[in-house]
């Protein structure tokens, strides 16, 4: 029997069950492009290596070359903080390193908010610092204006808005003329830098009174003692040696105009009540005044 075998011809590929042949592996897959060495690429690369050796060396200038080494310290809107406690500031943090490896003397380095933090001087308000290439430091400072004059056993200090003590000052024969509100407490006994000596609402009703002072008033007072306002008095001291007895939480006019009545009425009947009378009550009802 003759049997033909070319119809029977089956390949290894054949799935079984299936008509379709499989595809030898990779038999698709593209042949791989191996990069070519052209002059292109070539000048690609040189651009990229020359980059890199620029930006050390402009790295190594700015971080390392004296050219941009802090030479100048100018220092601008100081009255009472020193030039030289600031620059030799300046100087001592120059002597940092920051990461390690660079110096603060580098004026790209120099840390600004480090001077901030060390310059705590009570009278500083404002600090900016500005960098002019290739080496100066500006340092441009903003100080708190006093607002009154603090007194204890003979010493005077600057307060400010809030009440609290800025720096010693000199005596008070040297401030006659800086009509600063002088204000003491005679119940504290030491004064230390920083600390609120008057609390914000009796330091506020001071001032009203004596901006507010009557025409026959002004100028009167020398000395406002709060050592009772807790106790609901404050001592107005005048020039004469007599005193008014203000209320810290009654209505500031009412008792002025207390007051301005008082001294016109006075003036007019004894022209030495001054020297005879010791003190003024204001604090109690609208009209009612009580002296001694």
């Amino acid at each position: 029997m003759n049997v033909d075998i070319r119809g029977m011809a089956i390949s290894r590929w054949t799935i079984r069950g299936s008509s379709r042949a499989k595809q030898p592996p990779f038999a698709n897959m593209a042949a791989p492009r191996w990069p070519r060495h052209s002059p292109k690429n070539s000048y690609h690369r040189f651009r990229k290596i020359l980059a890199l050796i620029v930006i050390f060396i402009v790295g190594y200038i700015v971080l390392f070359s004296p050219v941009f080494v802090i030479k100048n310290i100018l220092i601008q809107g100081n009255k009472s903080i020193k030039e030289q406690t600031v620059a030799a500031m300046v100087r001592e943090q120059e002597k940092h390193k920051r990461w390690a490896i660079f110096s603060e003397e580098n004026i790209f380095i120099f840390k600004a908010n480090s001077l901030r933090a060390k310059l705590n001087d009570q009278r500083l308000e404002g600090l900016e610092i500005k960098k002019r290439l290739p080496g100066t430091l500006i340092i441009l400072i903003t100080e708190k204006n006093p607002v009154a004059l603090w007194q204890n056993q003979n010493r005077f200090y600057e307060l400010d808005q809030t009440g609290a003590v800025i720096a010693e000052t000199v005596k008070r024969s040297e401030l006659a003329n800086n009509n600063l509100l002088l204000i003491n407490s005679s119940i504290i006994l030491e004064t230390k830098i920083g600390e609120r000596v008057i609390e914000g609402n009796i330091f506020k009703i001071i001032q009203e009174i004596n901006a507010r002072l009557p025409e026959p008033a002004k100028g009167i007072f020398k000395l406002y003692d709060i050592g009772e306002s807790s106790q609901g008095k404050i001592i107005a001291q005048s020039q004469d040696g007599w005193a008014a007895y203000f209320s810290p939480v009654a209505d500031v006019p009412v008792q002025l105009n207390k007051l301005a009545a008082f001294i016109s009425e006075k003036d007019l009947s004894n022209k030495n009540w001054r020297q005879t009378i010791k003190y003024i009550d204001l604090r109690f009802g609208s009209t009612r005044i009580y002296y001694k």
